[in-house]
């Protein structure tokens, strides 16, 4: 069962990676809403992002000389959310953050 806590996708993890990290969903720059969720970050409670129900495959630019791209896919089933929890830290972790 989801809840009011679970509105739109979950964006904890942003805060482990580097602030000039670049973040896209099919091709548009969405880094705003990502870097508004780090810059409002209570240690690890980090706010959700508003979205829809749906499939969101985030590429994730990590700048620098050791700078990669890698996409991580977030898919939320309702408005509400649920089913992203987790899955931006677990790959900010994987990827040594």
């Amino acid at each position: 069962m989801t809840s009011e806590d679970d509105f739109g996708l979950d964006a904890s993890g942003v805060e482990l990676l580097p602030a000039d990290t670049v973040y896209r969903i099919h091709r548009v720059d969405v880094s705003a809403a990502f870097l508004a969720a780090r810059a409002l970050a209570d240690g690890d409670e980090v706010p959700r992002i508003p979205a829809f129900g749906g499939t969101y495959p985030l590429e994730i630019t990590v700048p620098g000389p050791d700078g990669f791209t890698d996409t991580v896919t977030l898919q939320t089933s309702t408005f509400l959310g649920g089913g992203t929890d987790g899955v931006l830290r677990d790959f900010a972790v994987e990827h040594g953050y």
